[in-house]
C-alpha cells in the first residue's frame, strides 16, 4: 500500500469520527432538555410516559389510608364524631398535586381522580437529581376553591424514590355539619300554656378558642302524640358552615321563669365536607 492511500484512509476515519462526537454532543443535549411547566385543571390529566426524556423518572403518587380513618376508631365517651368517609365522598372531591421547585415557586398543578389514586396508577414525572416540595390538596369544587383535606408539604429529591404518599387532614378553611336531635320529657308540652318547658339556650363553642360559633334560641319542639306527664319532645339543632375542630354543645331547657330544669353537654369533631350526627337524650327536673 502506497503512502497516498494511507493517507487518504487516514482522513476516512477522521471524518468518521468527528461525526460520531458530533452525534453524541447533540444526543446529551436533549437528554437534559426540561420538562415544561403546565398548569392542568380536570381530573386524570398526568404527563404520559412516551411525552418526556429519559433523564426524568417516575414516582407513583400514593394517598395515606390514614387520610380517611374513621375517627370512631378512636370512641370518646360523650363525644359526637363526624360520619365516615364513603367511597361515593371520596369520589367526590377534586384532588390536585402541587409541584415547585426547591425555591417554592410553583411549577405546575396536576389533577387527579379519587378512582385512579386508589388503584395506584397515578404518578408524576421529575426530572432527576433534582429537588422538589409537593403538596395534595382535596377540594369540595371542580375550581379548587373549597379546601377539603390537605397534606403538608413534602421535600423531595427525584430517583432517590419511586413512589411518594400523601396523608390528607382537615383543612382549616373547610366547613363542616352538625345535626343533633335532643329528646327531653316534657308534662304538658302539647299544650304551651300549661307545658312544664318553655324555653331554651343553647350553644356550640369551641373548645380550643373558646369562640361560640353558633347560638339557637327558638323553642320549637316536635311531640311523639303523647300527653300529660309522658309528652316526649324532640329538638332539632343543625348547621352546615362550621370550621373544623373540638367543640362543646350545651343545651338548657327553660321553664316559664328561666329556671333551669335540664342540661345536657356534648362535646363534637368537626371535619371540613362531613356531618357529625346523633340523638341525645336530656333528662329533665320535675317539681
Amino acid at each position: 500500500m502506497n503512502i497516498n492511500k494511507k493517507k487518504l484512509i487516514t482522513k476516512i476515519f477522521s471524518l468518521c469520527f468527528l461525526f460520531a462526537c458530533l452525534g453524541a454532543f447533540i444526543s446529551c443535549k436533549n437528554l437534559i432538555k426540561p420538562i415544561k411547566p403546565s398548569f392542568q385543571n380536570n381530573k386524570d390529566k398526568q404527563i404520559k410516559p412516551d411525552s418526556f426524556d429519559s433523564n426524568s423518572k417516575i414516582v407513583k403518587i400514593k394517598i395515606d389510608p390514614k387520610s380517611f380513618e374513621d375517627s370512631k376508631n378512636s370512641r370518646i365517651y360523650r363525644t359526637v364524631f363526624p360520619e365516615a368517609w364513603s367511597e361515593t365522598k371520596k369520589n367526590a372531591l377534586y384532588y390536585r398535586l402541587a409541584v415547585k421547585d426547591s425555591g417554592g415557586n410553583l411549577i405546575r398543578a396536576i389533577s387527579y381522580s379519587w378512582s385512579v389514586l386508589k388503584t395506584g396508577s397515578a404518578y408524576e414525572v421529575l426530572n432527576d437529581g433534582l429537588s422538589y416540595k409537593l403538596q395534595m390538596t382535596a377540594y369540595e369544587d371542580a375550581i379548587f376553591s373549597k379546601k377539603v383535606l390537605e397534606s403538608d408539604e413534602i421535600s423531595f429529591t427525584a430517583g432517590l424514590s419511586s413512589f411518594l404518599s400523601f396523608l390528607l387532614k382537615p383543612s382549616s378553611t373547610g366547613k363542616g355539619s352538625i345535626n343533633l336531635s335532643v329528646k327531653f320529657r316534657n308534662p304538658n308540652g302539647d299544650n304551651l300554656s300549661t307545658a312544664l318547658i318553655r324555653n331554651l339556650q343553647a350553644t356550640l363553642k369551641n373548645l380550643d378558642s373558646s369562640i361560640v360559633a353558633k347560638t339557637w334560641t327558638t323553642f320549637n319542639p316536635n311531640y311523639d302524640g303523647t300527653t300529660g306527664e309522658n309528652c316526649i319532645g324532640t329538638l332539632d339543632f343543625s348547621d352546615n358552615a362550621i370550621s373544623p375542630g373540638k367543640y362543646i354543645f350545651t343545651l338548657n331547657l327553660l321553664d316559664k321563669d328561666d329556671k333551669v330544669l335540664g342540661t345536657i353537654s356534648e362535646t363534637i369533631i368537626i371535619d371540613p365536607s362531613l356531618v357529625s350526627k346523633k340523638t341525645l337524650y336530656c333528662p329533665v327536673k320535675i317539681e
